[in-house]
């Protein structure tokens, strides 16, 4: 099994923190992989090295070409950089489920996190949304 993370910027709370350990230990992946941004993406990375996962890379970089949020991240493995919008496309295609937890509670039009969620609904996939109080909702998409 291969899952993706999408998180916000700002970091997950302890509550997301503590479901997201859970749903790995459950899940049990083969992979992971995430956009190797600050804040949760940096997190999400940290527990799975801790947890001896395989990770890869996804790093986005700016319209301009330019990096300005990206985290130091051990990968095992990198893709190219690519466009924040298409680096998410990429990672919502090529996982089995997301796993995502946004700042907010409600869906946000111009937030890379829902973003990626809603791409990742556009393929199928489940999403598994750990919400800031740490309750989980799997969600599909059309």
């Amino acid at each position: 099994m291969d899952v993706g993370f999408t998180g916000t910027q700002n970091g997950m709370s302890i509550d997301q923190s503590v479901t997201l350990h859970h749903l790995l230990h459950e899940f049990n992946p083969n992979r992971v992989r995430h956009g190797m941004c600050v804040g949760a993406d940096k997190q999400f990375h940290d527990i799975c090295r801790s947890m001896g996962l395989y990770i890869i890379g996804h790093p986005g970089i700016t319209s301009r070409g330019t990096v300005w949020n990206r985290a130091d991240c051990d990968v095992d493995e990198i893709e190219p950089e690519l466009p924040f919008p298409d680096r998410n496309t990429v990672i919502a295609q090529e996982c089995d489920i997301l796993i995502a937890t946004p700042e907010q509670i409600d869906e946000q039009v111009r937030s890379g996190t829902w973003s990626t969620i809603r791409r990742a609904w556009k393929f199928y996939k489940p999403v598994f949304i750990i919400y800031p109080n740490g309750i989980v909702e799997e969600r599909h998409g059309a």
